[in-house]
Formats: structure tokens, C-alpha cells, sequence
């Protein structure tokens, strides 16, 4: 300020004494830390550069000292400058109350963050459906149009600069509708897909390592690559992590509900009739650096539903036990590789008519070779089958709820698609194994033909904005004993069934207009060559396939 102003006024501030009107668009401070009268200056012009929501207030202490207290640090002005954006509340990128750049009040420590998610869906299909007649089944092309809206809201204490959030809780609403051609026709549905607490109980380290508690329906993946259970379901989970991040760790009880038949949205109030009580355990950089490690172990009491149209309800109670490893393995080849064993018993199996001691193993190993554009992938997958559904040891591997991000799992048509033959469904949606049952309403079942997969393929860049993926996937069963007492049990007359079940090859894109993933768009094709074992559970040999295209658009 000039000089001879900042003497002119304190000159007049001497002869009549200035009072503070809080309302006044003006600062209040000394000219200098020796004047005994104050002076005003004009309120400052200068925007903060967000969308902050609320202005910034004055500060509480005008009391005319050097300098004055800023009451929200977040939301100071900036000068005007062409290098300088002013945010708006629909870019995401920009700071952004409304994406937990601000706090939700001046002053406050509390921030709010909003997430909105539109995932639309259309494909067309081809598929075998069972029919009243077990001895039949139906050859049908459908399409299938879906729409669904995620909205989640996070409030949470801190901004997370330095240390994450003390508490933090979340609440996702989700919002379906479906019109189909087939028998199911137009569908929608309303969840709460995820509403959680989450608490931290204390610091472990000075590096950050800390114990939380999350109460409520969440997310969870109890592996590397979801081969035993991967649901978002209602779950009491103590988590954390030790010795600067490299130690991971979860102890958990999950009480699924039941989820809608058509949309798979998990219901409100309705038990699924499952309890999944375990934990495990990460180690990052064992043994070297890149490549990570982890051993779980889980008890399942399963006892299903029962509703009318699944399998009655019988009681399973059975132990899994993981070790998986996933990351660098040398010379340029990443692995991710995952062995798992399940011991128990079932009190009265749907497929055998009896009760079943329980012994059954799992194994999987893909190796892929990342270059700057272009990434091959050979995997092989084991789950170990029946080969006598009576003979009271059930061996056939079936996962609590899986569904894995493996073999291009989420694009192969065996992978994605329900299948069904003869009097029986044979497998879920995402997933590989045929454990003879629907996995939303049955209890496990480990009296199935189990599965060998092979699968090779690559997916590579394009461009900045376009990648390109490429599967091929071959299959076949490893005792289909089961299978062939499973048509038996639905009435159906006993025939001879070949372990081959048949191959699918997929192609597409996946393209991302703006480089970044808030617009992405995924189009493909998937056809599923039917092999002897699967034509004598379909009674014919036609070619299956699924054309898809799928838009999300992230906010």
C-alpha cells in the first residue's frame, strides 16, 4: 500500500475511533505491526480455482493484529490467470466439492464425495435352455437389453493427504432395468448394493500400518483372481496391514442375502442361507521383489434356499485352503498361479441321494508376457470331478461364489453365459465351474464332473484410445459320471456322456474416446463350438455364440 495513504489513514483513525462491521465486504488489519490505529483494505477478488460449494467466511479474529486467521485453508483465492480453470460441479477433474476436494462446510473437516455410474448393456445370444422334458432340450436366440444406474456417496473425516481417513461410510444405490425376448421379459430392481462403516481402530507404525473394522454390505475378493468367493454381501471385516504395507490381512464373517433371480442385486432382508467365516493373509515381495503371495483358509455352512425349481435344502459344512501367488516371475513373464483344497461333509448330497464326506482340489497358473503394446497369455485350469457320485467321498470342486477375472472369464462365452442341457443346469453365469447348481440359491455342491481348461490368447494397444483382445479356450470334463446320474435323477433316460465339452473363441475391442475411463466401451463376439460331451447333454451340435456391447460412463 502507499505510504503517504497508509499516513492518511491512520491520521483520520486518530481523530475518530473504527468500528468493525462484520458485514462489510472489507479486511481489518494494521498497516504496520508499531501503528496503535487500524486501516481498511479492500476484500480480496481472487476465486478459489473448484467448485467449492460455499464461500469462504471472514475470520472470526479481526481484532487488527499482523495477520488473520483463514478459517478454511481449502478454499483461498488464487489471482486470475489463463493457466488457472475455475471448476464446475459436472467436471470430476477439476477441484470439486462434490468429489471430496472441499469440505462439505468452511471450517468443517468433513468432506463428501459422489461417484454416479451408468453401465448399459445390450447383447444377443445364442443358448440351450432345459425343457419339462429331460430327455430334451431347446435351442433359443434371445436379446437383451440392460440399463443400470450406480450411485455412491462417501463422507469421511480428513482429506487423506497424509494419512487415510479415520472413518469413512459408504452408500451405493443401484437401479436395474432389463427387457429381455425370452420367457423373462422386461425386469427392474432396486438394492442397496453396498451401505458400510468403516472405522479405524488404531496406527500400528510409524510407516502408516493400521487396524480397521468395516461393518455392513461390501465389496470383497478373498483372492488374487476371485476363484473362491467374490460378492458384495452383508459382512462384519477386520482388516490391516503391518511392517510398512508389506503385511496384508482380513478376518471376517459374511451372512449373504438373497439376490433377485433376474438381475442378481442383492435383496434386503432375505438370508441366502450361507455363512462364510475365514481370513488370509498378503505378502508383498516374497520370494523377490514384484511377485506376491498369499495363503487363506475359509469355513462354508451351506444349507441354500430351497426354493421351488433349485435343489431342496440340505447342509453342507465344509473348510477351504488357498495358497495363491501372483506377479513377476523373471525374464520378463508375469505368473499368477493359485492352488486350492476343500475338506467337509454334506448331509444329504441333491445328486448322489446321500451323504458325502467332501474332498476336492482346485489349481490354476497363467503366464503372460507384457511387451510395450502387445501382452500374450497361456493359462490352464483344473477342478477336480466325481468319477462315482455314489460312493460316499464327493470330489468334484465347486467355490463358495466365484467368479473370476481368468481366462477371459467376462468375455468367453462358457465363461459368462448360464449353460443347461438335459433336466439339469450345468453352470452359472461368470463362472467355469459346472457344479450342477445355481449358485444364488443352492448350496455348494462337490458332486459335479469338474473341468480342464486350457486357454491362450492376448490382448494388445492399438492406439491410445483402442485395445484389442483375442481368447481361445478349450474344455472338457473330467468325470462326467455325475453328469449322467444327474439327467437319471431328473427323470431322464441314461445315456453315455464324453468328457469333451468344446471350445469358444472370442474377439473385440475396447475403446476409450476421451483416452481416459470415465467413457469406455467394450464390443465383441464370442462363439462356443459345442464338443461330443456338451451335443449328448444338448442334443445337437449348433454353434453358440454372443454378440455384446457394453457402454459405462463414470462421473
Amino acid at each position: 500500500m502507499d505510504t503517504e495513504l497508509a499516513a492518511d489513514l491512520t491520521a483520520e483513525g486518530a481523530e475518530e475511533e473504527v468500528a468493525f462491521d462484520p458485514e462489510e465486504k472489507e479486511l481489518f488489519q494494521r498497516a504496520q505491526p508499531g501503528d496503535e490505529q487500524p486501516y481498511f483494505i479492500p476484500e480480496s477478488e481472487d476465486e478459489p480455482q473448484g467448485f467449492v460449494g460455499a464461500e469462504n467466511p471472514l475470520p472470526l479474529d479481526m481484532s487488527g493484529s499482523d495477520f488473520f486467521p483463514v478459517q478454511d485453508r481449502y478454499r483461498m483465492g488464487f489471482p486470475t490467470w489463463n493457466r488457472y480453470v475455475i471448476g464446475n460441479p459436472l467436471n470430476p477433474y477439476k477441484l470439486n466439492v462434490l468429489k471430496g476436494d472441499y469440505p462439505i462446510l468452511p471450517g468443517s473437516n468433513t468432506f463428501f464425495s459422489l461417484t454416479a455410474v451408468s453401465d448399459s448393456n445390450f447383447q444377443a445370444r445364442r443358448k440351450i435352455i432345459k425343457v419339462a422334458d429331460p430327455n430334451a432340450t431347446k435351442l433359443q436366440t434371445d436379446t437383451q437389453q440392460r440399463q443400470r444406474f450406480f450411485i455412491t456417496t462417501d463422507l469421511f473425516e480428513d482429506d487423506g493427504t497424509f494419512t487415510p481417513s479415520p472413518w469413512f461410510v459408504r452408500l451405493t444405490q443401484g437401479i436395474e432395468y432389463r427387457d429381455q425376448s425370452d420367457a423373462v421379459g422386461y425386469h427392474d430392481d432396486y438394492a442397496f448394493i453396498e451401505a458400510f462403516v468403516d472405522y479405524r481402530i488404531a496406527f500400528l507404525s510409524e510407516y502408516g500400518d493400521q487396524l480397521n473394522w468395516r461393518l455392513g454390505r461390501q465389496a470383497f475378493n478373498a483372492d488374487f483372481r476371485g476363484f473362491f468367493y467374490v460378492d458384495t454381501q452383508d459382512m462384519s471385516r477386520l482388516f490391516g496391514t503391518w511392517n510398512e504395507n508389506k503385511w496384508q490381512y482380513n478376518l471376517m464373517v459374511i451372512d449373504p442375502v438373497q439376490a433377485d433371480p433376474v438381475t442378481q442385486l442383492p435383496g434386503f432382508y432375505k438370508e441366502r442361507g450361507q455363512q462364510v467365516i475365514g481370513g488370509n493373509v498378503f505378502r508383498r515381495d516374497v520370494p523377490w521383489l514384484g511377485l506376491n503371495v498369499m495363503g487363506g483358509g475359509w469355513y462354508v455352512h451351506d444349507r441354500g434356499t430351497g426354493n421351488a425349481g433349485f435343489q431342496a435344502q440340505h447342509e453342507v459344512n465344509v473348510g477351504y485352503f488357498e495358497l495363491a501367488t501372483e506377479g513377476v516371475l523373471g525374464y520378463g513373464w508375469n505368473v499368477s498361479a493359485a492352488f486350492i483344497e476343500a475338506a467337509g461333509h454334506d448331509a444329504l448330497n441333491p445328486v448322489s441321494k446321500s451323504a458325502q464326506n467332501i474332498n476336492a482340489q482346485f489349481a490354476a497358473l497363467e503366464l503372460t508376457r507384457p511387451t510395450d503394446w502387445y501382452t500374450p497369455r497361456f493359462s490352464i485350469m483344473y477342478a477336480s470331478g466325481d468319477g462315482n457320485p455314489k460312493g460316499g467321498t464327493a470330489t468334484g470342486f465347486d467355490a463358495a461364489f466365484d467368479n473370476p477375472n481368468f481366462a477371459g472369464a467376462n468375455v468367453s462365452y462358457f465363461g459368462r453365459e448360464q449353460l443347461q442341457g438335459k433336466g439339469n443346469q450345468i453352470k452359472n453365469f461368470n463362472s467355469f465351474l459346472p457344479n450342477l447348481r445355481n449358485k444364488f440359491f443352492d448350496a455348494v455342491n462337490f458332486v459335479n464332473p469338474g473341468l480342464l481348461a486350457l486357454t491362450a490368447g492376448f490382448d494388445t494397444t492399438l492406439t491410445t484410445r483402442v485395445n484389442a483382445f483375442f481368447n481361445y479356450n478349450y474344455f472338457q470334463f473330467m468325470n462326467t459320471a455325475s453328469l449322467e446320474q444327474a439327467i437319471v435323477n431328473a427323470g431322464g433316460k441314461p445315456i453315455s456322456i464324453d468328457k469333451e465339452i468344446g471350445q469358444d473363441i472370442t474377439v473385440g475391442i475396447n475403446f476409450r474416446p476421451l483416452i481416459i475411463n470415465n467413457v469406455t466401451c467394450n464390443i465383441g463376439t464370442t462363439g462356443f463350438f459345442q464338443g461330443r460331451g456338451f451335443q449328448d447333454i444338448s442334443g445337437n451340435n449348433a454353434v453358440l455364440f454372443t454378440h455384446f456391447v457394453n457402454m459405462v460412463l463414470v462421473y
